[in-house]
């Protein structure tokens, strides 16, 4: 693929960007569950990659919370289900209908 000079190096052209009401706490969780990666930012869009995918996580305050919908492949359906109930989601459909869907608000 021929880079593209005015994405940032990396980077994917098309990225979501969340607000939450406590964004370190969903950080958090997305690590722990997810394995993603990256740290939480409280000066800035904290930037989390799962599995060669990024996602950017804010506070709310310059804007409200917003809701998403993230579809997440992973390897171990059931291993990643345990460690989302582990980590306190509330489950509003089990797998396998689809993985989760988990609110973690």
């Amino acid at each position: 693929m021929a880079s593209k000079s005015y994405l940032p190096d990396g980077w994917p052209a098309v990225i979501p960007r969340i607000f939450a009401a406590d964004a370190q706490k969903l950080v958090a969780f997305i690590k722990r569950v997810f394995d993603a990666t990256g740290d939480y930012r409280e000066d800035a869009p904290t930037q989390l990659t799962i599995a060669g995918s990024m996602i950017m996580i804010s506070d709310t305050g310059v804007r409200d919370a917003t809701a998403a919908f993230l579809y997440v492949y992973v390897p171990d359906v059931d291993a990643t289900y345990k460690r989302a109930v582990a980590a306190r989601a509330r489950i509003l459909e089990s797998p396998p209908r689809c993985l989760m869907a988990i609110d973690v608000a």
